[in-house]
């Protein structure tokens, strides 16, 4: 697939998480956003792009479980 369809992909996807009031479904769709811009930062062999949404995702993931007990 062509990477810069991957990258439009996860533009919309963060863009839209956005839009949700509830800060959990601005964590879930951002957190996929991230998962697509990490492939997008592969395929194009960015490292700083993959590794900036990695380590969003890490945050993400953090605050989805503490938020969850």
């Amino acid at each position: 697939m062509n990477p810069e369809i991957i990258g439009l992909i996860a533009t919309v996807l963060v863009f839209v998480s956005y839009l949700p009031k509830d800060v959990k479904w601005i964590r879930i769709i951002n957190f996929i956003g991230c998962i697509v811009w990490i492939v997008y930062g592969v395929m194009i062999g960015g490292l700083s792009v993959w590794l900036m949404n990695a380590l969003v995702m890490i945050v993400h993931i953090y605050h989805l479980i503490k938020d969850r007990k």
